[in-house]
């Protein structure tokens, strides 16, 4: 039939034919409206609400009318209490669910004038529909006091109940919130279940109410944040298109993790899910909208299931599956990935891999990325995945391993177009400071070459021994292919090659251009990917592969090497060294960066292990997931313009001492008073990051700042007796006791900023460099003009002196304190 709005609330539906006009509801309908009267007619339709309040006042008039006509009457109760209930029917008269009246009190004894409209009688057995009655159901029925001639025992089985029915008989249904009496909960407890079985109350003129009927009944409980139910909307965003209903996985997720309820149900839009579960922002959005939630006993029922079998289930000690409780923080800290990155790789997993007995789809991937990120042995997995045999775990990595390689690696790493295009190196992934540095051409790109060592145990197999030995580090090693862009996009990662002698890194990149013979060419690899007047930019160990590159047409940087006899690099050779170093050491960034979100490749390896795929599936995790910030290299315009301007400069200080001899003259220098040369002017880390145009030397500098501090307690610092704005020094070496480097600054005096530094000079082999400078200057930039300068910085608490023991120091103590004895005799 049609749906209209009730005539009275004008918010409910109306879904039964409920005329006020009805002879015996008119007159208490006008009575409940007042004056309001004339607004409504006999034909208008209301509510099963409305309907019975309108029955609850022509009940209590007639209640009224009988209790005058019978003063010895019994009194009933008029309002719902604790101890009983009114059942309403829709035509105005109610029968009291109390039970404490007796019997004879019923009001159809006293006064068989005044009968239901329907004659209403309560058989007073219950039915077992479906199933015999056995011994068990026998039992279950003898604690239920049968009565035949009142309905109290179904009043105490149910109370609240208020039963609506029509008048042909053809609907009857459960309205309010039934609460489960105490006696039938005992009953239940002492009863087997009755599985498929229906449970009847006979009424006369076949009127019954199903165990079905009774679970659809609500409860309202307080308390519980949740969401009202949707069928017609999602419940978060209220949006009408695209919704499925939310699956059971995702409603107990979100209960354990953020306490929040919602109905079964209930709708949502496909976006908010991945899977069976919600999405990690999904969640952080889900906060309730309600202060109480309305549940059907069967949702009640399975709702308590679910969380019964939540406490009783074994936990594990760590457990990735989609119902644990773990946080998108918990699982960097374990797999170096957030949860909504694990839930993106292990897309490309279930191709390939099924749950098992065992372990999940998610905790074989969780096992695989611990083992990188944390490196714990088998064993130590084995336990906290709940597995019994280690070997198992072996099973996993390799499994997981071939899966990623297979799926996920070819996205994000290598040279086919599937992951990348040169277009789109040249576009996203080079620098304009690169292109303004080299003067590259927009069409060619420019990559970075180098080798990174990963250190391996000493293998059982003597021919795997002396392969991976190196006689460079003195150890086992194996040798992965790292290219980058010069922003640090990893492009691919070829290998791991063996350590020995014939593995160096010339002959490495020369076999990655060179085809081999009687092998098919492969369809993507370096040797396909690059062009003609690209850049490779490598360091000194290529130096074998530099006659293929030039076969090839394509453009090379490499700093200078020290010709025969050459203590210290020109200053053009230092400038030259000093711009290719600029672009290389984004290899050695992103080497550092996978070492440090997988610190397994840190420690020494078992040869066993796949370490070639590992470093792979790293690298193109890094990429998908950490890729270099792109406004790193924003404002490095000018830093360009900046290198090429100083490229030709002179050193005009490193003439002044050589001619002048300042390095040779010792009467002309005398030491800087106290700490603090009071003229020398203040810098800050901007400042001395234009000078260096970096920011390594300035980290080296503080070191060695702070290793002259703890050994002189003070920098020795000579002033010029002739020049008192030149400056002389002399700084420890770091990797030779006996070495150290003399150097020499100019500045302008009271003056602040980079261009109060006239000129530097140092002895080292890059010092005469005016492209930056070399670590040792600016340890003493950094200590004149930016340490005194912040009291707070010398106040900072020193790092603790590592507790080591020097046995030759004793032993010269013991010999001097022998000979001091000897001397008084």
């Amino acid at each position: 039939m049609r749906k209209i709005n009730c005539a009275q609330c004008h918010t409910r539906r109306v879904t039964k034919s409920n005329r006020v006009g009805t002879s015996y509801l008119w007159d208490s309908f006008c009575e409940l409206v007042g004056n309001d009267r004339e607004k409504y007619s006999r034909n208008d339709l209301i509510c099963n609400h409305c309907h019975s309040e309108v029955a609850n006042v022509k009940m209590r008039r007639q209640r009224e009318n009988r209790d005058q006509d019978s003063p010895n009457a019994p009194q009933k109760r008029q309002k719902f209490g604790e101890d009983g209930e009114r059942m309403h029917f829709k035509d105005g008269t109610n029968l009291d669910v109390t039970n404490d009246h007796p019997p004879e009190s019923c009001p159809h004894e006293n006064h068989p004038e005044e009968t239901l409209p329907l004659d209403l009688v309560l058989d007073s057995h219950i039915e077992l529909l479906s199933d015999p009655i056995t011994e068990d159901s026998q039992h279950v029925c003898s604690h239920i006091p049968l009565h035949n001639d009142n309905v109290d025992p179904f009043i105490d089985m149910y109370e609240n109940a208020e039963l609506s029915y029509r008048g042909d008989f053809d609907d009857f249904s459960t309205n309010s919130e039934p609460i489960l009496h105490p006696n039938l909960s005992q009953i239940m407890d002492q009863s087997v279940p009755i599985s498929e079985s229906q449970i009847s109350i006979s009424v006369s003129q076949s009127i019954s109410v199903s165990s079905s009927q009774c679970a659809q009944s609500t409860h309202v409980i307080h308390g519980i944040r949740g969401y009202s139910n949707s069928e017609s909307r999602c419940f978060l965003c209220f949006n009408h298109s695209g919704r499925s209903r939310v699956p059971k996985p995702a409603i107990k997720e979100t209960w354990l993790r953020k306490k929040v309820y919602i109905s079964p149900g209930s709708r949502c839009c496909r976006d908010h899910l991945m899977g069976n579960m919600f999405t990690e922002s999904t969640l952080q959005l889900i906060e309730g909208t309600r202060d109480n939630v309305r549940v059907t006993n069967s949702e009640l029922v399975e709702w308590i299931d679910v969380i019964t079998e939540e406490a009783i289930r074994k936990e594990l000690p760590i457990n990735f599956n989609a119902d644990s409780k773990m946080t998108s923080e918990e699982y960097e800290i374990f797999t170096g990935l957030s949860r909504e990155q694990f839930d993106s790789v292990l897309q490309y997993c279930r191709e390939d891999i099924r749950n098992s007995s065992v372990r999940t789809i998610r905790n074989a991937l969780a096992i695989f990325l611990m083992k990188l990120r944390l490196d714990l042995p088998q064993r130590i997995l084995a336990f906290l995945f709940g597995i019994e045999h280690q070997s198992r775990i072996s099973d996993v990595l390799r499994s997981v391993t071939a899966s990623l390689v297979k799926r996920f690696v070819p996205h994000f790493l290598g040279y086919s177009p599937t992951h990348i295009t040169r277009e789109e190196i040249a576009l996203k992934h080079t620098s304009p400071f690169v292109r303004t540095l080299i003067n590259l051409p927009p069409e060619n790109i420019c990559l970075v070459f180098d080798a990174t060592y990963l250190y391996l145990e000493k293998s059982s197999s003597f021919k795997l021994q002396r392969q991976t030995y190196s006689n460079h580090k003195l150890r086992n090693l194996c040798k992965p292919m790292v290219v980058t862009t010069d922003t640090g996009y990893i492009l691919a990662a070829d290998g791991p090659y063996y350590g020995d002698n014939n593995n160096n890194d010339g002959r490495i990149l020369k076999s990655m251009l060179t085809p081999s013979p009687g092998l098919p060419t492969e369809e993507y690899s370096l040797l396909s990917f690059l062009r003609p007047r690209d850049k490779a930019t490598l360091d000194r160990g290529f130096r074998e592969a530099i006659p293929r590159l030039e076969e090839l047409e394509i453009d090379h940087m490499m700093p200078l090497f020290l010709e025969k006899d050459q203590k210290q690099f020109t200053t053009e050779q230092a400038n030259e060294s000093r711009r290719c170093t600029k672009i290389r050491w984004k290899v050695e960034g992103a080497h550092g960066r996978v070492k440090a979100k997988f610190p397994i490749f840190n420690s020494v390896l078992r040869a066993q292990y796949l370490v070639g795929p590992w470093l792979k599936i790293c690298c193109a995790f890094m990429n998908a997931f950490s890729p270099p910030d792109q406004n790193l290299f924003a404002n490095d315009d000018n830093l360009a313009e900046n290198i090429i301007n100083r490229m030709h400069a002179k050193n005009d200080l490193q003439q002044e001492v050589e001619e002048n001899g300042l390095d040779r003259k010792r009467v002309i220098w005398k030491e800087a008073s106290g700490r603090k040369i009071p003229d020398f002017p203040e810098l800050s880390i901007d400042d001395l990051k234009t000078l260096t145009l970096g920011t390594y030397q300035i980290k080296i500098s503080q070191n060695y700042t702070e290793q002259h501090l703890q050994e002189n307690s003070c920098y020795k610092i000579m002033v010029c007796k002739d020049q008192e704005n030149l400056l002389r020094a002399k700084i420890q070496s770091r990797l030779r006791k006996s070495g150290g480097h003399h150097l020499w600054i100019k500045y302008v005096p009271h003056f602040e900023g980079p261009e109060a530094i006239l000129g530097y000079y140092c002895k080292c082999k890059n010092g005469a460099r005016t492209v930056g400078m070399c670590s040792h200057i600016c340890s003493v930039l950094w200590f004149l003009g930016y340490y005194l300068f912040h009291p707070e910085l010398q106040n900072r608490r020193k790092k603790k002196s590592v507790a080591f023991l020097d046995a030759l120091a004793q032993i010269n103590d013991v010999q001097v304190e022998s000979h001091e004895e000897i001397d008084e005799y």
